[in-house]
């Protein structure tokens, strides 16, 4: 749609995992011919690719010892960011020089930890998939999914990061039947519920003005509790509904701290502007250094335009007077009302996150099928891709070596204890009806299985008693028996 209203006459899409149904649907959407499809191979004849299965109570000495057989540096991969630290700390007991990396961490400490990785010959990296965009290492010489990945375009991706230079590099897979109710669970945990989407629905309505509708995305997260990814995924597909325009993005709030004396800044000025930028840094909430100001509300009631505002702080903040931050994105849309109140649109929207889930469950059952092939690995995941090219046996996989993997459960599952389920649930019950939220069999469970929501971060859910009491038991399961108990 955008390049047909602004006329674009050539489009280039990129992708690194692609389909031949999803790379089809690509070309299909920008009137791409096939014969326009240019494909590049899957196939890596310097990847050796192992799925190894996990032992039960081993798992981890599998690991210390697969890395001591490496040489050079390497990347493993884990699924939650308390196993990076905890993996990172048994690999740095037995000498291996290794770090976590996650998305918990500050920006600051995650780009030293990406310029040391860059810059070494031997470093282990312990990461979630936050590591990896960006990162254009040659020599990395091993990958190791300590967990299972989320699909085979994560795992293609991941250890497409290995032997960049055309080196001899090894990936391997520590493969079990435990990591898939982790992975399932997380594609649960992502499904805005109906009650949800309702609450997005009755924002637009009440909120919009002269056709305009205005969102920040963090707020409106938590007041309908739909995780903002999620959240992003819903306005586009309104956005392709024809319900929503977007039109313009603003920042509602800057900040801002003195790297001069305020009087000294002052000073610079004649006396019209002196009254002016001292009824602007009056308006300023400061906390110790750094102070606030809502831009709009000051321009408003100073009878300003905003953007006399907004250059008096831009300019302040490049003569060096002040340094300046922008908080809080507001994104305004154009809604379309007649679209808005068809009464079919929640019921569709609730299709289509649930087909979502469905295909996401799907993509992970079909992942475990392939780490168990009894045929070529690197064949087998070329095809996936639609790449004809690669031979159909490698000789530089495991299955290829004779070791056909059969994965297992290597922990002893946790039982649903029905009895204490009421328990568990009733102080969150009073905490939800607190904040006008309302404990839906569905929040219950993501409870129970710690899967984190916007309206659980506000009531503190985390600690409470029954939160991921049963983290490694199937979704499936806990809720049957919220819906039997509660």
């Amino acid at each position: 749609q955008y390049r047909t209203d602004l006329n674009i006459p050539l489009v280039l899409l990129l992708t690194a995992t692609a389909t031949k149904k999803v790379k089809l649907d690509m070309a299909s959407k920008f009137a791409i011919d096939e014969a326009h499809i240019v494909q590049t191979g899957f196939y890596r004849q310097n990847l050796d690719l192992s799925v190894i299965p996990a032992q039960a109570g081993q798992k981890e000495s599998q690991l210390i010892d697969l890395i001591r057989l490496q040489n050079g540096c390497g990347i493993v991969y884990v699924t939650l960011q308390q196993t990076a630290e905890s993996i990172s700390e048994k690999l740095r007991q037995v000498g291996i020089n290794a770090v976590a990396y996650h998305a918990g961490l500050g920006s600051d400490v995650r780009q030293q930890l990406q310029n040391q990785f860059m810059q070494s010959n031997s470093q282990v990296v312990v990461a979630t998939i936050a590591f990896g965009m960006g990162i254009d290492k040659s020599d990395i010489r091993f990958v190791v999914h300590f967990d299972l990945p989320k699909s085979i375009e994560n795992y293609s991706q991941e250890i497409g990061r290995a032997g960049r230079d055309g080196l001899p590099s090894n990936c391997f897979v520590l493969g079990n039947l435990d990591d898939i109710t982790t992975l399932e669970n997380f594609v649960y945990g992502d499904t805005p519920e109906k009650s949800s989407l309702e609450r997005f629905f009755a924002d637009i309505r009440d909120n919009t003005q002269d056709s305009l509708w205005q969102c920040q995305i963090h707020s409106l997260s938590q007041s309908t509790n739909i995780r903002q990814l999620t959240l992003k995924t819903l306005l586009v597909q309104c956005e392709l509904l024809g319900v929503l325009v977007p039109k313009y993005s603003y920042f509602a709030e800057y900040r801002y701290y003195f790297k001069l004396d305020r009087a000294e800044v002052l000073n610079k000025f004649n006396t019209e502007r002196q009254a002016f930028l001292n009824q602007l840094f009056d308006a300023t909430d400061f906390k110790k250094k750094w102070g606030s100001i809502d831009v709009n509300e000051f321009a408003l009631q100073a009878g300003l335009e905003r953007a006399r505002v907004l250059s008096a702080l831009e300019y302040l903040h490049e003569q060096g007077d002040i340094e300046l931050e922008s908080k809080q994105l507001i994104d305004v849309y154009q809604v379309d009302t007649s679209k808005l109140s068809n009464s079919a649109l929640i019921s569709q929207l609730a299709s289509y996150f649930l087909s979502n889930e469905k295909s996401e469950v799907g993509r992970i059952n079909t992942m475990l099928r392939y780490f168990q092939l009894d045929t070529c690995l690197s064949y087998n995941l070329a095809r996936y891709f639609d790449d004809q090219g690669a031979p159909q046996q490698c000789g530089h996989c495991s299955v290829c070596r004779g070791k056909v993997a059969q994965l297992q459960y290597i922990d002893t599952k946790r039982q649903v204890v029905e009895g204490q389920i009421h328990g568990y649930l009733a102080p969150l019950d009073i905490a939800l009806s607190g904040q006008g939220f309302t404990l839906s069999d569905t929040l219950a469970v993501r409870f129970l299985l710690g899967l984190t929501q916007p309206v659980f971060t506000k009531v503190k859910a985390s600690k409470m008693a029954g939160y991921a009491v049963f983290d490694s038991v199937p979704f499936e399961t806990v809720k049957k028996a919220v819906e039997q108990n509660r």
